[in-house]
């Protein structure tokens, strides 16, 4: 779900620009400027949490390539909160689909995105990072950023009862009342 959900909000902001999923191996080399925005849904029967950890150039790129700048037009400011968006559409499209797969959603919580800057996890690190986690690749031109969520299930009565959303019906657009790049 978060994979899938992920995929359409960087649909949304790359539009017509193809893009690819990869699966993150364990000695890929993850050392560089790197930032993490992170987001976190929340309920009575789980807590997930989502993350896209990226670099400020990667950052750049994304919002050039969605209104057509050049990259060094785009101001880092503007860079890191459209990886917030994201984040943000992201949770959002998860929180939809949760919602519309089982009546025991409601009430869920929705943090706000919170950006900081950030070390890399070393491959162990990256695969013990909670037992109910998954970590891939978003990769568009020769740009790519980490994607990672996890997921803590506080009532598996609840939980269990989950099977798969479609997510088919579910819109990405707000009405044209906010910009998301």
């Amino acid at each position: 779900m978060a994979r899938d959900a992920a995929r359409r909000a960087l649909q949304a902001s790359l539009q017509s620009i193809p893009f690819e999923e990869r699966e993150l191996t364990s000695d890929h080399d993850l050392s560089f400027d790197h930032w993490v925005t992170a987001i976190m849904l929340s309920s009575r029967a789980f807590k997930l949490s989502f993350s896209a950890r990226f670099t400020s150039r990667v950052a750049r790129a994304l919002v050039a390539a969605g209104l057509g700048q050049a990259p060094e037009e785009v101001k880092p400011a503007l860079a890191h909160d459209n990886m917030g968006e994201f984040c943000n559409l992201t949770v959002g499209l998860c929180q939809n689909s949760l919602s519309l797969a089982h009546s025991s959603f409601t009430g869920m919580s929705l943090t706000t995105p919170k950006s900081t800057p950030s070390f890399d996890l070393g491959p162990e690190e990256l695969r013990n990072l909670g037992r109910y986690s998954d970590k891939w690749l978003l990769v568009f031109g020769e740009h790519q950023f980490l994607c990672a969520f996890t997921v803590e299930v506080t009532d598996w009565e609840v939980f269990s009862t989950l099977k798969d959303a479609d997510i088919s019906k579910v819109c990405v657009s707000d009405g044209g009342e906010v910009d998301f790049l």
